[in-house]
């Protein structure tokens, strides 16, 4: 849910980034029924990674080598900032193996032949830089 919500919100013209997460996620989980405890997290995750954006992305353009963020498929830019948000700004921060082999599972069943071992080259860094 949260990687759908992500590749969303590049897409969605209008309202200012203040009010697009929150309207976002409610649209979200009212057409689509789920657990109200994966909402919440999925929710959590949302705006996590939104309100830590620039940050995130910081993270990013300093691990990518050779790669703007820009030229980035959306899928890997947004199965990154889920995981960097786990490993960096949750609370309880998520221990970076598994945010990391998450990810990159993401990565496998959703992005490019590529997009795994590109996401998991941007994390491993990262994760031992903290």
């Amino acid at each position: 849910m949260t990687l759908q919500l992500l590749f969303q919100r590049e897409f969605v013209p209008g309202e200012g980034l203040e009010a697009r997460p929150v309207n976002m996620l409610r649209d979200f989980i009212h057409d689509f029924e789920m657990e109200a405890e994966v909402a919440d997290y999925a929710g959590t995750l949302f705006r996590g990674v939104c309100d830590n954006l620039p940050d995130i992305d910081g993270k990013i353009e300093a691990h990518a080598r050779h790669w703007k963020i820009s030229r980035m498929s959306l899928v890997d830019l947004s199965i990154l900032r889920i995981a960097i948000f786990e490993i960096v700004f949750a609370v309880p921060n998520m221990k970076p193996a598994i945010a990391i082999d998450e990810a990159v599972e993401l990565a496998r069943l959703y992005g490019s032949t590529d997009s795994a071992s590109f996401v998991n080259g941007i994390l491993d860094p990262i994760a031992r830089s903290l």
